[in-house]
């Protein structure tokens, strides 16, 4: 349309068109008296009226162990500072900003973080004092025309305990037949979550004389000791198990059996 070389602006009704999910692109025409023309084009605008869907948006909390061993996905195990981060954010006028929950049935937290598509994104809420259960984290992109993509939420656990050992030893037998050795544990560990075990077993109490190191989900472990390595005399078998747990934290059985042919 023609306009007027005094104005700065133009408006027009395009209620007739459908522009929803298309970028829109202007261009200005200037022609002057000699019948020269200079065109300026813009970038293009992404026109939306609905929550922009989010696909493959992938949230992770960044659980720090306080051990040497990891903490499981989505758990963590401070409870005064929870760390994440998140990326698959896609959207095509350009991501400005990113606003992130963090809620429980009696608690929300709100915080606007900047971010960047195709990369990481990281939010930190410090300061806190949660109790062990569960939270929901959720995540909601925001544009520069300032829509609201879809809230993407995950739910993490909280879980600041560790294993609790049972005043017991642990079940050790030799079966002078087959030369096996059976250790159990069963019921020794107490904890509201899955553990997995690292057994070790040897002829001192120390770690320099080890005969099996096994790492294990099952409550047992069955290994071969031949009666030459027994003796006349018998032998004494000393046993760790370490029971760890999805935050990391662990908790220790040691033992020791007289074996005697």
């Amino acid at each position: 349309m023609d306009v007027d070389v005094q104005k700065t602006s133009s408006l027009r009704d395009y209620t007739d068109v459908h522009f929803i999910g298309l970028t829109v692109y202007n261009t200005i025409r200037c022609k002057n008296n000699a019948g020269l023309t200079t065109t300026y084009s813009s970038d293009g605008v992404y026109i939306t009226q609905s929550v922009l869907p989010a696909p493959g948006v992938s949230i992770e909390v960044l659980g720090a162990s306080k051990t040497e061993y990891p903490v499981q996905d989505s758990f963590f195990s401070d409870p005064t500072s929870v760390r994440l981060r998140w990326t698959g954010f896609q959207e095509g006028t350009g991501i400005g900003s990113f606003l992130v929950d963090l809620e429980s049935s009696d608690m929300h937290l709100s915080e606007i973080v900047l971010g960047e598509v195709d990369s990481y994104t990281y939010a930190t809420f410090q300061g806190l004092n949660l109790m062990d259960g569960v939270y929901t984290i959720a995540v909601t992109s925001i544009n520069e025309a300032k829509t609201y993509s879809e809230k993407i939420s995950t739910n993490i656990t909280l879980f600041t305990q560790k294993p609790v050992p049972r005043n017991e030893d642990l079940r050790m037998t030799w079966d002078n037949v087959s030369e096996v050795v059976t250790i159990s544990w069963n019921g020794l560990f107490q904890s509201q979550y899955p553990l997995y075990y690292e057994v070790s077993i040897g002829f001192t109490p120390s770690s320099a004389d080890i005969l099996q190191w096994q790492e294990t989900k099952n409550t047992f472990n069955v290994f071969t000791l031949p009666r030459n390595d027994v003796g006349e005399s018998g032998r004494r078998v000393y046993a760790s198990v370490r029971a760890i747990a999805v935050n990391g934290l662990f908790g220790t059985i040691n033992s020791d059996t007289f074996i005697t042919i």
